[in-house]
């Protein structure tokens, strides 16, 4: 992850007629630190940190990192003031900021949602004369006192060790520290770090998929503090953006309020909306960043949901360099997928009917996000090269991935499955969004491809009807006649197919989304749909479906295809760790009975048995569409499969049946002991070869299967509703 830019430091652009002043700036403040350094009257209060370690006799100065933190705050504090004196001094130009260092170290920051302890961190008061004086961040309108380290107003941290040898340790903090920025800042886009190992110091850069390190500073000489006052310097200087905030997301001290523009790719002017809530923001350090808010349109009075996100995208570096000028609308035409646009097809085709109102989003304003910076950026529309075109050559290298900067704002705001009252509202909320897969595939020719925790919703109607609403398509692609075989992984782990795990050279179809919802379903029957069942102790049970998301992608996969290849298996290793599959000592009556085991989920483990069934043990189709192992891999390492799955001496028993049977040459008529079905009569395509995957992906035998979860599903939904209603009549 750590790509070594020299220049980084560069990234901190100046504007053009303060480069001179500011390089003024720094070279006395440099001196004066020097000056203070030398003069040994003075009792420098940091000479532990910057004394020459190469002087004979010269001992390592820390004990521990504790012993760190006064000098190195010290230090800070003083160079930031050097740095500000030297500014009044020169009158050319006033520092936009000044550096704060928060006084409490090795301290729990507010709003971390873990225990863990930055060493150091820095904040800043944007100046009121400055030009950032309506700064996107709301720091310079608080009285703050600076003595507890705050998440929201952070701007890095620092990490200290005692000895070099630590620096992939120092790193490795950072980076965890970096999460909470993000998570507590909706308005950051990239964030910097500083980490010291010794008197080695590192300025680092983390941006969406790498962190950015620069050569060593050492502070223990004279040119390695000339770079860190450097760093200080145009840290005071630069334009908030090339700190990580974005100036389309500010704070509106008039009103005490947030703004945001969204823009829409046929538009020059964004529409700016005021900031109501943050519904989700980034909680990871790297990725796409998703961020949604709450807005209300001024103009229409409408409240509207804003996603904000980071889609990566082919690299077409020609194409920016050659049209420096673009618009947006330009720019969409070199993108290979594009949500927005995906979505104004989808809405195109399905807003002919009501009968899928509220059931996907429809776009009110969205495009890519443009910057116009006083420095004439090579390009106004924002990617991830925007920020780093000043450290050259890294950029143009493939260590950096390329990433559109999107903006939408959406209705209807649909809320989270947390928010359900029962298994019979999430099981409506299911056959709805599977059905509206399959209609966005038949009639649109788009494949979602992301079935996350997050991305099936629900809307609810004045009645209080739910309605099933899929979300996020930024992994969508179209299906055209030429398709290309997936080459990587698309989706969020513990629910990809496995076809997607393993990136198989097959065609990507609406079976990898529908079995991405069983996989879904189990994830919430095992961990509970609804806020109301979250008391129920699944630690044990979940941490068995923790295969599904932790370890190699090859594991996950192993320990899908183990877990759906039989019926047997599946429930041994699934659905009997359904909430209220087995009496609860913490939660039963005084018979020993389950106090869970009314809510429902008996209901939804007979389902995905049934769906699994339909997909993996199809009895319309041949049995070389069965199973979840391939033919090569069952007669190649029978053994290997069997030896890594945790099963009992009966599915062992039943699984060798199955090997025996799938491992023959030739079809058998041999009965499937397991299922009791007959005689293996289902519809086999000429072109079936050893992998049930590629078999199913087949034409009819991709439609019978479809057809049939489709029928269970709208069969469940149709009961699930009646019980509704029942529950309904009975509370009047």
């Amino acid at each position: 992850m750590n790509v070594h830019a020299p220049d980084v430091l560069n990234v901190l652009d100046l504007d053009k007629d303060i480069v001179g002043s500011v390089s003024v700036i720094t070279e006395q403040a440099s001196n004066k630190l020097e000056e203070h350094i030398s003069d040994v009257a003075s009792g420098c209060e940091f000479n532990s940190l910057v004394m020459d370690r190469t002087q004979e006799g010269s001992s390592k100065p820390f004990k521990n990192e504790h012993s760190m933190y006064g000098p190195l705050t010290k230090l800070i504090a003083y160079i930031a003031d050097q740095v500000d004196e030297a500014a009044r001094m020169n009158g050319a130009v006033n520092v936009r900021r000044l550096i704060k260092i928060y006084e409490k170290t090795d301290h729990k920051p507010v709003g971390s949602d873990d225990n863990k302890r930055p060493d150091i961190a820095l904040t800043f008061v944007e100046q009121q004369n400055s030009a950032n004086n309506n700064a996107n961040t709301d720091t310079a309108y608080k009285n703050k006192d600076y003595i507890h380290p705050e998440y929201s107003d952070m701007l890095c941290v620092i990490e200290a060790k005692t000895e070099k040898t630590k620096q992939n340790d120092a790193y490795a903090q950072a980076y965890m520290y970096t999460r909470n920025i993000y998570a507590c800042q909706h308005n950051r886009q990239f964030v910097w770090a500083l980490t010291i190992c010794d008197s080695v110091l590192r300025i680092c850069l983390f941006t969406n998929d790498k962190m950015f390190v620069s050569d060593e500073l050492d502070i223990s000489s004279r040119s390695g503090r000339r770079g860190f006052v450097e760093f200080v310097a145009r840290v005071s200087f630069c334009d908030l953006y090339y700190l990580g905030y974005d100036p389309t997301i500010r704070y509106n001290p008039k009103t005490g309020g947030w703004q945001i523009d969204v823009f829409s790719n046929d538009k020059t002017e964004p529409k700016t909306l005021t900031l109501e809530s943050v519904l989700h923001n980034a909680t990871r350090t790297t990725g796409r960043h998703t961020r949604c808010f709450v807005v209300l349109d001024p103009e229409s009075k409408q409240q509207l949901l804003v996603k904000d996100a980071w889609a990566e995208e082919t690299r077409r570096p020609e194409f920016i360099e050659t049209n420096s000028d673009c618009c947006a609308a330009e720019v969409t035409m070199a993108f290979e997928r594009d949500e927005i646009t995906l979505l104004e097809k989808v809405d195109k085709e399905l807003g002919k009917t009501n009968r899928f109102q509220r059931r996907y989003p429809v776009i009110k304003y969205g495009g890519v996000v443009r910057q116009n910076l006083a420095n004439n950026l090579h390009c106004t529309m924002e990617t991830t090269y925007t920020a780093l075109l000043n450290i050259g050559p890294v950029v143009q290298s493939d260590e950096v991935l390329y990433r559109i900067h999107k903006r939408m704002a959406v209705t209807p705001i649909a809320e989270s499955l947390r928010n359900l009252r029962s298994i019979d509202e999430y099981i409506v909320v299911m056959a709805e969004a599977m059905l509206t897969l399959c209609y966005i595939e038949k009639e649109c020719g788009i494949l979602h491809r992301d079935i996350s925790s997050n991305n099936i919703m629900f809307t609810r109607d004045e009645d209080g009807t739910v309605r099933g609403f899929l979300n996020d398509f930024d992994c969508a692609i179209e299906v055209t006649a030429e398709r290309k075989p997936r080459t990587n992984m698309t989706g969020t782990l513990p629910f990809m197919s496995i076809c997607n795990l393993e990136s198989k050279n097959i065609d990507q179809t609406i079976l990898d989304d529908l079995e991405s919802c069983i996989y879904h379903m189990c994830w919430f029957g095992v961990e509970g749909v609804c806020s109301l069942h979250e008391d129920y102790p699944t630690d044990n049970d979940m941490a068995h479906l923790g295969r599904w998301r932790i370890g190699t992608v090859e594991h996950i996969a192993e320990a899908k295809r183990n877990n759906m290849h039989t019926d047997d298996n599946f429930k041994f290793s699934v659905t009997n760790r359904f909430i209220g599959a087995k009496q609860c000592k913490n939660h039963g009556d005084e018979h020993g009975n389950c106090l869970y085991k009314d809510l429902g989920y008996d209901r939804l483990a007979s389902l995905v048995c049934q769906l699994r069934k339909a997909l993996f043990e199809n009895d319309k189709l041949s049995r070389k569409c069965w199973g979840a192992m391939d033919l090569k891999i069952i007669s190649a390492q029978p053994s290997t499969h069997v030896a890594h799955m945790h099963v009992d001496d009966k599915f062992g028993h039943a699984f060798s049946k199955i090997c025996k049977v799938h491992s023959s040459s030739k079809p058998t008529d041999t009965p499937n002991v397991e299922s009791g079905a007959a005689a293996d009569k289902g519809y086999e395509d000429p072109s079936c070869g050893p992998d049930p995957f590629a078999n199913r992906a087949l034409g009819k035998c991709k439609e019978i299967i479809v057809g049939d979860i489709m029928n269970i599903m709208l069969n469940e939904r149709n009961s699930a509703l009646e019980n509704i209603e029942k529950q309904t009549q009975h509370k009047k």
